[in-house]
């Protein structure tokens, strides 16, 4: 005669809230009530997780409030281009490429025409403002060198000539002292200044070039 004995198991088994059904065939609350939520089975529980692009702002584990958050606002979340322009959108965001970029938004590359208008623009606004710091530079420069350099040289000439002059007719001497130098610092004015004026001028203009090429090119 075959004997059996019965043993009474006290295993458990954890059942899947989110998909499982009770003795009744309906589904156990699964979060579908729960707006921007989603299921998350748990050892003898759930939870109601809220969707990417949500947060939890009041609410119970299984009953939370899921609101957007602003993935614009964060740095973190944050991934459009420093050419593109963020939009919040309901649990997402979208990027769009400003004026005179295209691409996706992520990465914005210039257009052709938009790079040589700002090229232009650049150049424009740099050997304007290099052109006239190198003038002003310059000319003050090349006025102060000419006009000390034209003084001294015109002040010697004058006095040495209008001195000879005047020693040897016997008189005149101041007559001819001021006129050699008034000659001479007007002829090394002139000269400083001319040249003063083009060498700011140049170097004004190269400088001013180079700033607006380079500005905009790093600009990009």
């Amino acid at each position: 005669m075959l004997h059996l004995k019965c043993v009474l198991s006290t295993a458990t088994f954890d059942v899947d809230e989110c998909t499982e059904t009770d003795a009744a065939g309906d589904f156990y609350p699964n979060c579908s009530t729960v707006a921007h939520a989603h299921c998350v089975d748990q050892p003898g529980s759930f939870l109601c997780q809220c969707d990417d692009g949500f947060v939890k702002t009041t609410g119970s584990d299984t009953e939370p409030t899921c609101v957007s958050y602003d993935e614009c606002a964060s740095a973190v979340t944050n991934n459009c281009s420093v050419h593109a322009d963020c939009f919040d959108t309901a649990g997402s965001y979208r990027c769009v490429c400003g004026t005179g970029y295209t691409g996706d938004g992520f990465v914005c590359e210039t257009t052709n025409t938009d790079w040589l208008a700002g090229w232009l623009a650049g150049w424009l606004a740099g050997w304007l403002a290099g052109w006239l710091a190198g003038w002003l530079a310059g000319w003050l420069a090349g006025w102060l060198a000419g006009w000390l350099a034209g003084w001294l040289a015109g002040w010697l000439a004058g006095w040495l000539a209008g001195w000879l002059a005047g020693w040897l007719a016997g008189c005149g001497w101041l007559a001819g002292w001021l006129a050699g130098w008034l000659a001479g610092w007007l002829a090394g004015w002139l000269a400083g200044w001319l040249a003063g004026w083009l060498a700011g001028w140049l170097a004004g203009w190269l400088a001013g070039w180079l700033a607006g090429w380079l500005a905009e090119r790093l600009s990009d």
